[in-house]
């Protein structure tokens, strides 16, 4: 189904389908067996330097805040600049396979692992690791089937979602097999059942991050249903998260950037995931529109963190969640749930409850010798506005704005109008935009038109 680039998977998923166990006893090289027991199967789901930990890199370059010199997409591809200033036309003639490809292929992957543990089923296997394992590739499923529908199909509306053509719905390790688009309510569908299965076996506490847990199940669950506009669920699965980790840092106790959720302990996290690094050099080399830096009063230590200044006052990204200047963080987190879980009370009317878990995360990341005023008798709108504005505080460089545009677009009231001025142009995205999705790339539909 998808004309996918020349790698390991592809090399690994022919051997599953074709290859003899005579063929692969002649050959000493281990990279090339086929997976065939827990062990195996775990690996490929941990084999982080392969992507399976990886979200859609385009969406990143979304982000309001960042600010491109005059000159400064010089060096940029093609993708790159047409996404920057939002110009969704040229991209039909110029967007390049990876974000398609290289998240397809770890769907591709995941099938793998689901189809070698249904030939384990019933034999003398330890039961609760094959259990656990089932539900960490359906995670894995939904994780990047739903990163791909939020790319690359028109956002969730219920009047039309029956209709309208959401992704591939590719659930077997097949990679001759051709499909059209599956409806975006079908998508969400697979999505939600693939994450309630998985919150059957996936464990309360795993040794990395990367491996995702009960918790994150839940939070990914909550998201999903954020962008169906489901705030019941939405509450529902962001509180059974924060059940399981409600874990904050202080922010008071870090020392000038961001723990690495890999190397150091951040309690905060989740499910370890990155985005693909297409925007990478330039969210490290542009500026922060001073707009966004106002939104940080001066005991809010979030500015120090996030960004640097210089003697001639322009602000740059000093640290990503990640803890680098290089790399941003796209996965989950208990601070993003208690924001979510808050919104969610708002839209239900439970304003107290909400005041609750935003002062709390708020005062995590508050200066300790600036006294704090909580939030406190706000109305629900003036409430909902705040916390919107913290997301955007608490939450950039994780490809959330993307998502917050994308569901924001037809509320009158917290929809936006953004402009990029370049190399004196003035770019703009709204609400009318064509562009809150991106165009499935050109060589998919010639080599499956069904698409």
């Amino acid at each position: 189904m998808i004309a996918m680039r020349n790698t390991l998977m592809i090399m690994l998923c022919i051997l599953v389908a074709s290859c003899s166990d005579a063929f692969l006893d002649a050959k000493p090289d281990k990279a090339l067996a086929i997976p065939h027991t827990l062990d195996d199967l775990q690996a490929l789901l941990d084999d982080v330097n392969q992507q399976i930990n990886q979200t859609p890199g385009f969406p990143e370059l979304f982000a309001p805040e960042i600010v491109v010199a005059e000159n400064g997409l010089g060096r940029e591809n093609m993708d790159v600049t047409n996404t920057y200033l939002w110009q969704r036309g040229n991209l039909y003639a110029t967007i390049s396979n990876y974000d398609w490809d290289w998240i397809y292929e770890q769907v591709l992957r995941v099938n793998v692992v689901l189809e070698e543990l249904k030939k384990l089923d019933g034999q003398n296997i330890d039961v609760k690791r094959y259990e656990q394992i089932r539900a960490s590739a359906s995670f894995f499923r939904a994780w990047h089937l739903f990163h791909l529908l939020i790319t690359f199909s028109p956002p969730y509306n219920p009047v039309t979602a029956e209709v309208e053509p959401g992704i591939v719905l590719k659930l077997e390790a097949d990679i001759n097999e051709k499909l059209g688009r599956s409806s975006i309510s079908e998508c969400y569908r697979q999505i939600i059942a693939d994450l309630e299965f998985s919150t059957t076996a996936l464990p309360k506490t795993v040794p990395v991050p990367s491996r995702p847990n009960l918790a994150a199940a839940y939070a990914l669950l909550a998201r999903v249903y954020m962008s169906m506009y489901d705030y019941q669920n939405v509450e529902r699965y962001a509180e059974l998260s924060l059940a399981e980790n409600n874990a904050l840092m202080d922010y008071n106790a870090l020392t000038g950037r961001f723990p690495d959720p890999l190397q150091n302990n951040n309690k905060e996290v989740l499910f370890y995931a990155i985005p693909i690094l297409h925007a990478a050099t330039l969210t490290r080399n542009a500026m922060i529109d001073r707009s966004h830096i106002g939104l940080y009063t001066s005991g809010d230590l979030r500015r120090e963190l996030y960004y640097s200044v210089s003697n001639s006052d322009i602000y740059k990204m000093k640290s990503t969640y990640r803890g680098t200047t290089l790399t941003s963080f796209s996965g989950l987190t208990s601070s993003e749930m208690y924001l979510v879980c808050a919104e969610a009370k708002i839209r239900l009317g439970k304003v107290e409850d909400a005041l609750l878990l935003i002062n709390r995360l708020r005062i995590s990341r508050w200066r300790t010798e600036v006294p704090y005023e909580p939030l406190d008798e706000l109305s629900v709108d003036n409430l909902l506005e705040a916390v919107l504005l913290e997301r955007k505080r608490e939450l950039p460089f994780r490809g959330l704005a993307w998502f917050d545009l994308r569901r924001l677009r037809n509320d009158p009231q917290f929809s936006e109008t953004i402009t990029r001025e370049y190399n004196g142009e003035v770019f703009t995205f709204g609400p009318l935009s064509d562009f809150y999705h991106f165009p499935v790339p050109p060589s998919e539909i010639m080599y499956n038109p069904d698409i």
